[in-house]
């Protein structure tokens, strides 16, 4: 196996490439869409076996991954960098739980856990909570043709996303402009300016949505 490689905030050692899931942008209800990227059994390549996707009403760490309960009917994993999607059902509104995945190889050789979504229960009569600030990771990643991110602003705010090379050169500008407040969700479609399909190879993403900045991790594959 080769050694694991970071990917969005997820700090890793070796084996398989963990998953970053992300939730649908739309409203809180049930059922909900969970999204990630497809990993490989050796780093960014190959294809894993299975996934193991679980909930909890408690966060979801390591030490108890195995006593959340199973969500059945996951797809098999598609070569590394696919996007991969399942339908939840059967959770209860007014409840907050916890979801995270991890992914094995043919043999047996398993992840490190994915990163932990917080899906918030809506109560009726209430209305749901006020958006939070937010940036996702890309997804897919790695990339092929196109690359997807998702922000969300509680008010209408700048928006501007930049993508530079590993020797911090800009590459492109993805996005700069005011966006209304909700759910964005930006794409690009691996290009410069010119362009031009840009090289393989790991780049950085930066955002900046008014005072606030993000850095994402991105690979590009051909």
């Amino acid at each position: 196996m080769s050694p694991f490689r970071f990917i969005a905030l997820i700090a890793v050692a070796s084996g398989l490439s963990p998953v970053m899931l992300l939730l649908a942008p739309v409203a809180i209800a049930t059922p909900f869409h969970l999204y990630w990227t497809a990993p490989g059994d050796d780093g960014m390549s190959g294809r894993a076996t299975v996934y193991d996707l679980r909930y909890s009403l408690l966060p979801i760490t390591t030490a108890n991954f195995a006593q959340a309960t199973r969500i059945t009917g996951l797809p098999a994993p598609a070569v590394a960098g696919s996007p991969e999607s399942v339908l939840v059902s059967g959770l209860s509104d007014g409840v907050t739980y916890y979801l995270a995945i991890q992914t094995a190889d043919e043999r047996g050789n398993w992840s490190l856990l994915s990163n932990v979504v917080k899906r918030t229960g809506q109560t009726i009569g209430i209305g749901a909570p006020d958006p939070i600030l937010s940036f996702s990771a890309s997804w897919p990643n790695p990339a092929r043709g196109t690359v997807h991110w998702s922000c969300t602003l509680p008010q209408a705010a700048h928006v501007r996303v930049d993508v530079f090379d590993l020797l911090g050169r800009h590459v492109h500008n993805v996005a700069d402009g005011m966006r209304p407040a909700g759910d964005t969700e930006l794409v690009w479609d691996l290009r410069d300016a010119s362009g031009t399909k840009v090289a393989a190879g790991l780049y950085f993403v930066r955002a900046r949505i008014d005072t606030s900045e993000w850095t994402r991790r991105l690979a590009i594959v051909r």
